[in-house]
């Protein structure tokens, strides 16, 4: 299974390319014009301007004909977003194209139920239709109008939130391939002195020879696993860190001395893969291999309040050129931090810190008991 990443998300509707009309635009638009037109026919009704069968018909002529007219303003709309973009010409252009449809709606909708007065023998002349085209112009237009500015308003939004839905995309694949690249880093020197070993060993002891070709396949493997998962169990990570110190103790022999303090609950925590290993692997090349007489390698894991405290203590060689801070701590511990920054923000920490008394050179690393590593 590999680490799911972010799909690239559907491109918003091209500018002048109206999107699909779904159930939400339908719902609203009725809603809004069946509220006025309602509204509208409870009045005539109520004011006996016309019988409830009348004003139903011209109920029915309001939408239909205003139906039409926002299907056409809805098209011009994107039209002029194409052209003018944003500015102040798409607004105006929204605004005028409201006022002549708002003409258009008042004309078709009183040319229409004029029609059907004179079909039906209740007029005999259609002039005073015409004064009603002119009484009504202002109404209509300004219904269209808000109709225009919040439909525009809305796509405008939409726009918007799709752009900003496609940067986090974007910054999560970024985040992601990060990712990959650090948790994919193997130090060559490792697999090579790895290798080195195993065949001088093979001429001494086979079977020994087997189980660290098994150990080091399974730290490779790891490597190659660690950039498809985010996270894995604490326990899981120890068989790496396990693997390593074979290997590494197979190169040492007795200059080095591992020794390990890790509460047994925390087994089924999470923690960043290949992270331990890593740091191991740091003290063993910085402490370790630069100290004639070797010393003692020891990994100390802990919790305290919610925090997970991974503590790596090696021989501190060469005190005096190696300042107590950690700038100077070379890509190892530079990859962890890059790591733990991407996955946790600033809720993990890694610290490098040297006793001279001792001679002591400790690694820290704190983690947060998340579920779910944090996206920043």
């Amino acid at each position: 299974m590999t680490r799911k990443v972010s799909e690239p998300l559907n491109r918003p509707a091209q500018a002048g390319i109206p999107p699909r009309l779904g159930l939400s635009f339908w719902l609203i638009h009725f809603l809004g014009w069946g509220a006025f037109a309602g509204v509208n026919l409870i009045l005539r009704v109520s004011r006996e301007i016309e019988t409830l069968q009348h004003a139903s018909l011209s109920l029915g002529i309001l939408l239909l004909v205003n139906t039409l007219l926002c299907l056409v303003y809805r098209q011009v709309i994107h039209w002029l977003k194409l052209r003018y973009g944003g500015g102040k010409m798409f607004w105006a252009g929204v605004f005028l194209v409201g006022v002549a449809l708002g003409f258009l709606a008042a004309l078709g909708t009183i040319t229409l139920i004029g029609l059907y007065y004179m079909l039906s023998g209740l007029s005999s002349t259609f002039i005073f239709f015409m004064v009603d085209v002119l009484s009504n112009w202002m109404i209509m237009s300004l219904l269209l109008l808000v109709w225009g500015m919040t439909y525009s308003l809305v796509c405008v939004y939409r726009e918007l939130h799709q752009v900003a839905l496609q940067q986090q995309s974007l910054r999560l694949q970024l985040r992601e391939a990060q990712l990959n690249v650090l948790s994919g880093q193997l130090n060559p020197h490792f697999l090579f002195n790895g290798l080195n070993n195993i065949r001088s060993l093979m001429r001494e002891d086979v079977d020994r020879a087997r189980d660290m070709i098994t150990s080091l396949s399974s730290i490779l493997r790891q490597a190659l696993l660690s950039d498809q998962v985010a996270q894995h169990s604490l326990a899981d990570e120890m068989v790496v860190v396990h693997d390593f110190i074979a290997l590494a103790t197979l190169q040492y022999e007795q200059r080095l001395d591992y020794q390990e303090q890790i509460d047994p609950d925390l087994g089924p925590v999470n923690v960043p893969p290949m992270l331990i290993q890593l740091l191991v692997e740091n003290a063993v090349r910085h402490g370790i291999d630069r100290s004639p007489l070797g010393g003692v390698l020891s990994l100390r894991v802990t919790c305290q309040a919610q925090t997970l405290c991974i503590e790596v203590r090696n021989p501190w060689v060469n005190a005096s050129s190696m300042p107590g801070d950690s700038n100077s701590t070379g890509l190892g511990l530079s990859n962890i931090r890059a790591r733990l920054r991407l996955l946790y923000g600033d809720q993990a920490s890694c610290t490098l810190l040297g006793d001279e008394t001792s001679a002591v050179m400790t690694a820290s690393v704190s983690l947060p008991l998340l579920n779910e590593v944090v996206s920043t």
